[in-house]
């Protein structure tokens, strides 16, 4: 068996378990594939409108269709490449190997490869959170690389539920009302798509301002004393970023915690601090792919592992590229909030 193959290595690659990514699982569960450069997305408007009433005795009366925008994009594309030098990486004790080596330099290479295959997959599911996490939050994305010209996806989420508290309406401030707050944006919400936003996905120092807010604080303790009758318990990892903390007013809280490391090496918040995240299921998130531009690949897949070897200086190499992009079909059924 060629354990180098495109063939084995996408075997491989369908076995790995993906690490569980909050924004990803919970609002961006359908996948699509696309066999050209750009990707085709929907964003869906339904308008409040009524049964018209006409006499029986009159024709019926033509209405327009539902409202829908399909929006096109070339969407930006990861090439993640390893490489494993023939004069090294066989000969080194592998991670886990016992002093003094059980392994076979065969065996090590192929240990090696399996590992950063997996590091790979696991960096592309950071940046399609990453992508979702804008998404939610801002309603909009700004995808920029390397040949790739800053470019701003917008998905036309209204402006209204992009919102930043300013001077006394912050959180931190007394006479501020969190919950009356929540209930407002969730109505806002409800009002411009018919969703009502449950979830509350917050930054860890907007959750303990929320919790010890005067307004707050001795509800919540009544509240969540007993989680008696919830399907969900406080305490409960949604995510290895993701912890449920509680219910209050018909509100599931999550404290959000994740980090990733960007362009200029700088370890930066998933969720921005002061921020909290509204979401409905009813978001209809997609995670859109478009087609992989390899010789050995043209087909839609999601990704796509290959390796090849040099001969001299001996090496072989390892990549594997994607052209992800998370796409809500509601964009309405989520709100982005700065409270702090």
């Amino acid at each position: 068996m060629d354990y180098y193959s495109t063939e084995y290595l996408m075997g491989v690659v369908g076995d790995l378990k993906t690490p569980p990514r909050f924004m990803l699982d919970r609002y961006f569960t359908t996948e699509v594939t696309s066999d050209t450069e750009n990707i085709d997305f929907d964003v869906v408007d339904r308008k409040r409108r009524i049964a018209p009433l006409v006499s029986p005795l009159m024709p019926g009366k033509i209405m327009n269709q539902t409202g829908r925008t399909v929006k096109t994009l070339k969407p930006a594309y990861t090439k993640d490449k390893r490489i494993f030098d023939g004069t090294s990486t066989p000969f080194k004790r592998a991670v886990g190997e016992k002093i003094g080596g059980t392994y076979t330099p065969q065996q090590r290479l192929e240990l090696a490869i399996a590992a950063e295959l997996d590091d790979q997959i696991n960096l592309l599911t950071r940046r399609q959170e990453f992508m979702a996490m804008e998404t939610m939050r801002l309603g909009k994305l700004t995808l920029v690389g390397d040949g790739y010209p800053s470019t701003l996806v917008d998905f036309q989420r209204d402006a209204a539920l992009t919102i930043t508290l300013a001077g006394a309406n912050r959180w931190s401030q007394a006479n501020t009302h969190p919950l009356d707050n929540l209930l407002t944006w969730a109505l806002l919400s409800k009002k411009k798509c018919g969703a009502f936003p449950t979830d509350v996905t917050m930054a860890l120092d907007a959750f303990q301002t929320f919790i010890k807010h005067p307004d707050v604080s001795d509800r919540w303790k009544s509240l969540n004393a007993a989680q008696i009758g919830t399907q969900l318990v406080t305490g409960t990892e949604m995510s290895e970023a993701s912890t449920y903390m509680g219910t209050i007013d018909g509100f599931k809280i999550f404290v959000y915690a994740d980090w990733y490391v960007d362009e200029n090496d700088v370890e930066q918040d998933m969720l921005p601090s002061g921020w909290l995240v509204m979401g409905h299921p009813a978001v209809e998130g997609v995670r859109c792919y478009g087609a992989i531009k390899d010789l050995k690949s043209l087909r839609a897949v999601p990704y796509f592992a290959k390796s090849w070897e040099d001969e001299d200086p001996s090496a072989r190499y390892l990549m594997l590229q994607s052209a992800p992009l998370t796409a809500p079909t509601r964009p309405n059924a989520s709100i982005g909030v700065s409270v702090l």
